[in-house]
């Protein structure tokens, strides 16, 4: 086994927190290599956020289509192709891929095709397709990631019950699909598929879908899901996926009650798994908490020169948190203190309706103690939402007597691009009075948040 030549930083991982980190720390002058198992882009590039958004695309497309009658334009007939799809999402996913190699090699970061262990806090062992070798590194940024989580289900691992993953390579679109699990990811799936053409179940065991967000946020969502046809059943345990004449049996518990359903595919979603177990944590001092690790506000972990960030938390799971965790990790390591904010980090659910939240929910708001006044404008009261077909309402939680917003939730149209604005007014720490001052482009859906503001004054105008 060789020693290579020392680094300054070394990241284990090449998702979007782990080549970002590596990225920044080059720019900045220091010798960095990243060790990747598989593709760079990790997760969220190849078989997560891209590729299901590509699919939301399509999805997306077709539900427009389908209200094209209203605005005059007929459509006989649609031709829904599936094959073609998942080569559409292959290319964009292999033309991202390729871009971050680029940056990769422009910044001349190291980058090697392998598996990382910790030696100790300062070495790791990485075994490659050809050798293993040792790196040696001031200092470590953990950005390994999470892989979709498997529950202990009888007939889990049979045929035509797939995960995430796998449900973006289908060649086939199924006739009924059951998804196991409520939350964003299943949410998500459910509404694309349904969008496609498939008869959807969702099967989710706590009272309410898409956990996190604002309660108002998923019940509206669970009530649209239900008018455009897709079943809800929360509260509800899945006991065993069994194969029945040439089908898949879901036998589930509701309560007391016992009861099952059919399909031709079962999707699981019920969450991630952190990948944590090849690490060697112990043998680099890492603390962690069933494989999650553990880390300070500065991205420390229990090492003060290993730094963790991303899924492999097992908290903020977005990208764009990884991101700016991999900004806070980098600046830290080169003497410039800073630390992770939470506050403002967006959630952006690509449902059929969206969902874009960033702050503070209204119970959350109640529980920190806050005196807190709230307000919902409904987007039929805003032109272009109208024009687009689409409903839902900008929420505002604020601080009743100082107006400090806390927190903002929009479900509707491009409530997930909505949520930039929002993020930039809750990382300012501004007030009703500031976002209400801001002139708005009219018509846009953004002027709902103006109003949503004004409203929470009293001040309102179109409602």
């Amino acid at each position: 086994m060789s020693i290579t030549t020392s680094y300054d930083v070394a990241v284990i991982g090449g998702g979007p927190g782990g080549y970002v980190a590596a990225l920044r720390a080059a720019q900045s002058g220091a010798k960095v290599c990243l060790i990747e198992k598989q593709d760079l882009g990790g997760t969220c590039l190849n078989v997560g956020c891209i590729p299901t958004k590509t699919f939301y695309k399509a999805a997306h497309l077709l539900n427009e289509i389908k209200g094209s009658a209203e605005l005059g334009i007929k459509v006989e007939k649609t031709n829904f192709d599936m094959p073609r799809l998942v080569s559409y999402k292959n290319g964009v996913v292999a033309k991202l891929v390729q871009g971050v190699a680029y940056l990769l090699k422009k910044n001349n970061v190291t980058v090697i095709k392998g598996v990382a262990s910790f030696a100790d806090k300062n070495t790791l062992e990485v075994k490659t397709a050809q050798s293993a070798t040792r790196i040696n590194a001031k200092n470590i940024i953990i950005a390994a990631g999470s892989s979709n989580a498997k529950p202990p289900i009888e007939g889990i691992d049979g045929k035509n019950v797939i995960d995430s993953t796998q449900a973006l390579s289908l060649e086939k679109l199924p006739g009924e699909i059951v998804v196991i699990g409520g939350g964003v990811i299943g949410a998500e799936l459910a509404c694309i598929f349904n969008s496609f053409g498939a008869k959807v179940t969702v099967l989710e065991m706590l009272p309410a879908i898409v956990n996190g967000v604002d309660h108002e946020c998923q019940a509206y969502l669970a009530k649209s899901m239900i008018a455009q046809g897709i079943s809800l059943l929360t509260n509800s345990k899945v006991l065993a996926i069994k194969d029945k004449d040439g089908r898949k049996q879901i036998d589930y518990e509701c309560g007391e009650r016992k009861s099952n359903i059919f399909a031709d595919v079962v999707l699981v979603a019920i969450g991630r798994a952190p990948n944590s177990a090849q690490l060697g944590l112990e043998k680099g001092g890492v603390e962690s908490k069933k494989g999650w690790i553990k880390v300070n506000s500065a991205m420390q972990t229990s090492v003060p020169n290993i730094y963790a960030i991303g899924d492999a938390l097992g908290e903020q799971m977005f990208a764009h948190a990884a991101y700016e965790e991999a900004e806070v990790a980098v600046q830290n390591i080169l003497g410039n203190p800073c630390k992770m904010k939470y506050s403002s980090v967006p959630k952006a659910v690509f449902t059929n309706p969206e969902i874009g939240c960033v702050g503070l929910s209204e119970k959350e708001a109640k529980d920190k103690g806050y005196d807190v006044a709230v307000a919902t404008f409904p987007l039929h009261g805003n032109g272009r939402a109208l024009i687009d077909g689409g409903e839902g309402f900008v929420k505002i939680v604020s601080e009743r007597k100082y107006h400090e917003i806390l927190g903002i939730h929009i479900v509707g149209p491009s409530a997930t691009e909505l949520t930039g604005e929002v993020s930039l007014a809750i990382t300012s720490e501004l007030r009703l009075e500031d976002l209400a001052a801001a002139i708005h482009a009219h018509p846009t859906i953004s002027e709902a948040v103006k109003e949503a503001a004004l409203l929470a004054m009293g001040r309102q105008i179109h409602c």
